[in-house]
């Protein structure tokens, strides 16, 4: 699993919150983002995951 999934995965499960990760898609002054933003719930699960091709809104309900 790539670190980018997995810490966010590790802070939710440690802490017992969501865990939200915000990230661009595209470039911008020569820099390359590549997406993938994700919410993750306390117990570590994948809730919204985005992807590195399109702009999307992640939601979840919160308890």
């Amino acid at each position: 699993m790539d670190k980018n999934r997995a810490l966010p995965i590790a802070r939710a499960v440690e802490n017992h919150f969501h865990v939200l990760l915000a990230n661009a898609i595209g470039s911008h002054i020569s820099l390359i983002s590549l997406g993938n933003s994700l919410i993750v719930d306390p117990e570590g699960a994948l809730v919204a995951l985005g992807n590195e091709a399109s702009e999307a809104i992640l939601t979840c309900d919160l308890p």
